[in-house]
């Protein structure tokens, strides 16, 4: 049986470590149906650890913050009457994005990555200087560059 998230009772993956898949450890990957291997789960937390230790946003009220990246890994999201799939994703993308507090305050230079695999649903919130670089034609490449691997349910290698 698989079980359908909400937004509103998806686990945040710096306070709900365990049920995030990340064993006891702070993070910014929330993947609570095991959608990655704890390896590849690993794999991207150091990439996402890197991108925000390795670029600058431009933001003036940190030192050098870089972008900060959290990445929502699911097998379904709970569907309601009326609403796409689009727009669902959609929604709890932006929901996380500011529940979870992704970026630097009052900077605007974060990112959220939702992927719902049963719903082959993908969206990416992005803040305010994050939307700048992360601009709706690149994530549409990133899109299209992931799906032959989800399509082959190859969900390390696509995220």
């Amino acid at each position: 049986i698989c079980k359908e998230w909400s937004k509103e009772n998806f686990p945040n993956p710096i306070k709900d470590t365990e049920m995030c898949g990340r064993r006891g450890v702070s993070s910014w990957i929330c993947d609570p149906d095991e959608v990655l291997s704890y390896a590849d789960a690993n794999t991207l937390e150091e990439m996402l650890r890197n991108i925000e230790q390795k670029t600058t946003s431009g933001c003036e009220h940190s030192r050098k913050p870089g972008y900060q990246i959290a990445v929502a890994l699911m097998k379904k999201i709970k569907h309601h009457y009326g609403i796409s799939g689009e727009e669902l994703a959609r929604d709890f993308a932006v929901h996380l994005h500011d529940s979870w507090g992704v970026g630097h305050r009052g900077c605007g230079d974060g990112a959220v990555f939702l992927l719902s695999v049963t719903d082959r649903t993908m969206y990416i919130s992005t803040g305010r200087v994050a939307k700048e670089v992360l601009t709706s034609d690149q994530i549409g490449i990133i899109f299209d560059e992931m799906k032959p691997f989800l399509r082959s349910e190859k969900y390390g290698r696509a995220v």
